[in-house]
């Protein structure tokens, strides 16, 4: 686990895992590790689960190229390396959410707040990120099937904020709000920073990916429009299946497609509004009532019956 400093229930991502796994292969045990955001300690950890016996490891990178050559070593050892939710080169297997999908109802979403015209500001994901490459690119192409311009483009880099907020304070200099329909924001990282730059009485639709906390209550508030839901249990089961696939415990079934040479199972991301959060987010446990609802949002949360 690369542990990402919005962490939700890490008992709870465990615990269903661990499940999938155990309704796969009633014998295998189940090891974590969290990173708890270090590259440099993912990597000591994925070389401790190998000389500790790993027959395979299940990986989501906290920095994709970082860990490309701890995955070569543990292969080379005859450990088969499942990727999760972070594409990288040589993976034996990966499950994701659908990054073309992610961008396809983050642009639809948007476009349906803006009439499908208007000036738009695109912030995407990292450009070293192999999955935001895929929900930049299928954003793009909803985008250009109407009638919206976008009149500015930037790819964040997550290790360089301070870069995107000057970008951010540039182009809300030139194009100010009040010129504008919308803002793609590939994340909710990015949506927050988006939210920041904007003067206070500044509204924009604010698109976002990942369901953080944060997001989920901006959300709710109504500052942002929308982020991504990816429900844990689905991943878990997929995940689970191929792991104990790769080492001969069962048949992993067809892939969906084979993104940068890798086997990859997609599932189907969940776009998540204001009117939608009690029925996907809050039914599935992924965060609480009273987790989303704090004091300054009771009102909101009220008249959204979340409850």
């Amino acid at each position: 686990m690369p542990g990402p400093p919005s962490m939700r229930s890490e008992a709870f991502d465990r615990t269903t895992f661990a499940d999938a796994v155990a309704a796969h292969c009633a014998d295998c045990t189940v090891d974590f590790y969290n990173a708890r955001g270090d590259a440099a300690t993912q990597n000591e950890q994925l070389q401790e689960a190998v000389d500790q016996g790993a027959q395979v490891v299940v990986l989501d990178a906290v920095e994709p190229f970082s860990v490309v050559n701890g995955v070569a070593a543990a292969q080379e050892r005859g450990v088969r390396v499942v990727g999760y939710n972070t594409l990288l080169e040589g993976l034996d297997f990966y499950v994701t959410y659908d990054p073309r999908q992610v961008g396809t109802v983050q642009a639809e979403a948007l476009l349906d707040a803006t009439d499908g015209s208007g000036n738009l500001v695109v912030v995407n994901g990292s450009p070293s990120d192999l999955g935001s490459t895929e929900v930049k690119a299928a954003a793009q192409q909803t985008i250009a099937g109407s009638s919206a311009s976008v009149v500015g483009a930037y790819d964040a880099d997550p290790d360089k904020p301070r870069a995107t907020r000057s970008w951010l304070a540039d182009i809300f200099t030139f194009f100010p709000p009040a010129t504008l329909a919308g803002v793609y924001a590939a994340d909710d990282a990015i949506a927050q920073q988006v939210l920041r730059a904007l003067p206070r009485d500044a509204r924009l639709p604010v698109t976002g990916a990942g369901a953080t906390l944060p997001g989920v209550r901006r959300v709710v508030a109504g500052s942002q429009l929308m982020t991504v839901y990816r429900p844990v249990e689905p991943a878990a089961d997929a995940t689970a299946r191929l792991a104990v696939a790769a080492i001969g415990g069962g048949d992993p079934g067809q892939p969906t497609t084979v993104l940068n040479g890798v086997p990859t199972y997609l599932l189907d991301p969940v776009a998540v509004d204001a009117d939608n959060v009690e029925e996907t987010i809050v039914a599935d446990d992924f965060w609480s009532v009273p987790q989303i609802c704090t004091r300054p949002l009771r009102a909101d949360c009220r008249r959204l019956g979340l409850r």
